[in-house]
C-alpha cells in the first residue's frame, strides 16, 4: 500500500520544482497532476 501523505508530498515538491521551471504553464500541470492521480488510483485499486 502507498503511504498517501508521502506520495502527496512528493507530488507537492514535483509541481513546485515543474512552475519554478515553467511558470508559463501552471494551468497545464493541474491538467497533468489529474492525470497522474487517476493513473495513480488505477495503480493502487482505489
Amino acid at each position: 500500500m502507498i503511504n498517501r501523505s508521502r506520495f502527496q508530498a512528493v507530488m507537492e515538491h514535483e509541481q513546485e520544482q515543474f512552475t519554478a521551471r515553467n511558470p508559463a504553464s501552471r494551468p497545464a500541470f493541474g491538467a497533468a497532476e489529474l492525470s497522474i492521480r487517476d493513473a495513480v488510483k488505477e495503480l493502487v485499486g482505489r
